[in-house]
């Protein structure tokens, strides 16, 4: 159990068009087994991730490291549909139960509800840079700069994201997963992901591996959000 005015980092993620999902039931069952493998394995966990009766996905970190790693997993699980993220940072009213965070309260949940208001709206308007959104109260020039660089680092990586293939978003999915975001994989582990996570069953040579990762700037967007987690990190500790 997490003491209220504690700083944590509140996930709410929505399914897009979630009511139109003609295959509802395997998607909700796929989602919530990779919910239950992250809560049971990953230490950054404070209150489960779970999956609201409103298909809703919601969860507290104690720590922005994985962050993004996390997010992967979700989406990966459940390939077919799309979900908006809101994150935010700060403190609760309420003590944290570690089975649930929907017993919890506080201004960073309003924030990230009002938040992903905000990001549908911009869907909405034509503006869906980003799925990601980053949010939390700012009572100083530093918390502002801190919030809106985040941000312009995650939209900058999905801009980067949105020039992918069909075939790179999968295979750079798996490395993303395999590798935990890190920035200083090797070539042969990119290579023995990328052959694993091959649909089409066709071999994979480092030549063609290497064009493709600079082509795709698939070290910049590793690098934008893995910034981005050091930037949440350092506003949950001020």
């Amino acid at each position: 159990m997490n003491n209220a005015n504690e700083k944590v980092i509140v996930i709410i993620g929505d399914i897009k068009n979630s009511r139109q999902i003609p295959d509802y039931q395997e998607t909700a069952i796929n989602l919530k087994h990779e919910l239950s493998v992250i809560n049971h394995k990953e230490n950054a966990v404070l209150s489960d991730f779970v999956l609201t009766q409103g298909d809703e996905i919601e969860g507290v970190l104690q720590s922005a490291d994985g962050l993004f790693y996390l997010i992967e997993r979700i989406n990966r699980s459940i390939p077919k549909q799309s979900i908006r993220f809101s994150i935010s940072v700060g403190s609760l009213s309420t003590d944290l139960n570690r089975n649930s965070p929907l017993d919890s309260f506080g201004i960073p949940w309003n924030i990230a509800r009002d938040s992903l208001l905000t990001l549908e709206q911009k869907e909405r308007a034509g503006d869906d840079d980003s799925n990601i959104i980053l949010n939390w109260e700012t009572f100083s020039k530093r918390d502002e700069i801190l919030r809106d660089s985040s941000n312009q680092l995650v939209i900058d990586a999905c801009r980067i994201r949105a020039h992918w293939t069909q075939d790179q978003e999968w295979l750079f999915s798996a490395v993303l997963v395999g590798t935990r975001f890190s920035e200083s994989v090797k070539q042969t582990e990119i290579i023995n992901l990328a052959h694993d996570s091959n649909r089409k069953g066709k071999k994979i040579y480092q030549s063609n591996l290497s064009r493709t990762i600079k082509k795709t700037s698939y070290f910049d967007y590793v690098h934008s959000l893995t910034l981005a987690e050091r930037i949440i990190n350092l506003e949950a500790k001020g």
